[in-house]
């Protein structure tokens, strides 16, 4: 907006006359290339005295030696910048209203205040021939020279591109931002889900989550030790693997039993 990183005009940037400022040839910091302030300055402020633009009514002359120190540029940029803030901003600073904003510029280009093509396409403002002086009749910025293709550019326009490309960067990184907190929300809810199933699973006595295998396993070791019982010798109780003989055992007791290697086998068979 200044031509340098800061919150406000130095007219010390912006010291000389009309067309030491407002050229493209100018050397002075704050000009008609780097500064969209001073544009408006030299669009708004004319070298004939009594005559006022942009809606200001400041009439002081830019006449040779009379910015010598910068002072026309800070008494018009006062004014001008007052008349500026009168219209309303946009609501949200976005890419698209920056291009917006561009587009705008780039349509004026070419065109006086009363809608007549000049004989050069890249001059702003009003001028009733091809040239711009300063004067009420030819009060215009001739970009010709600038855009040329050995030109020094407009660095303020540039500037204003690289900002709609940030915002539109800005604009990308915090959708995918959104989206991946949407994705974590999503995981964490999954986890709580699983969480609070294998809570409850693990409050669960055995014989509730595997009641029908534990049954049929004590059937068949039911069955396979009354089948031991049975046997009333030694030898034929060591005969059968799943059985074990107890020559100890009193009544009621059997001296034929089911081992626990028999156990184990019959449990492996009912699952």
């Amino acid at each position: 907006l200044f031509g340098e990183a800061k919150g406000e005009l130095n007219k010390a940037n912006a010291i000389g006359n009309w067309n030491a400022v407002c050229t493209h040839a100018s050397n002075t910091k704050a000009n008609i290339l780097t500064s969209v302030a001073v544009t408006a300055i030299c669009l708004c402020q004319s070298t004939d005295g009594a005559k006022a633009n942009c809606g200001h009514t400041l009439t002081t002359q830019w006449s040779p030696g009379c910015n010598n120190g910068g002072e026309a540029v800070a008494t018009s940029w006062t004014a001008t910048k007052a008349e500026c803030e009168k219209r309303k901003p946009p609501t949200h600073l976005t890419s698209n209203t920056i291009r917006a904003t561009i587009a705008q510029f780039k349509s004026r280009l070419g065109l006086s205040l009363n809608h007549k093509t000049t004989t050069k396409p890249l001059i702003l403002g009003e001028t009733d021939a091809s040239n711009c002086d300063g004067t009420a009749a030819k009060l215009c910025i001739d970009y010709t020279a600038a855009l040329a293709t050995s030109g020094k550019g407009i660095t303020w326009l540039s500037n204003l591109e690289q900002a709609a490309d940030l915002a539109d960067n800005a604009t990308g990184t915090a959708a995918h931002l959104k989206l991946l907190e949407a994705q974590q929300q999503q995981l964490v809810s999954q986890a709580e889900q699983a969480y609070t199933f294998a809570r409850y699973a693990a409050t669960l006595p055995a014989t509730t989550m595997h009641q029908a295998p534990l049954q049929d396993i004590e059937d068949k070791q039911e069955a396979a030790e009354k089948e031991c019982n049975k046997i009333d010798k030694d030898t034929n109780c060591a005969a059968n693997p799943k059985c074990k003989w107890d020559g100890e055992a009193k009544p009621p007791n059997k001296k034929c039993t089911l081992s626990e290697e028999g156990k184990q086998k019959e449990a492996e068979q009912a699952t």
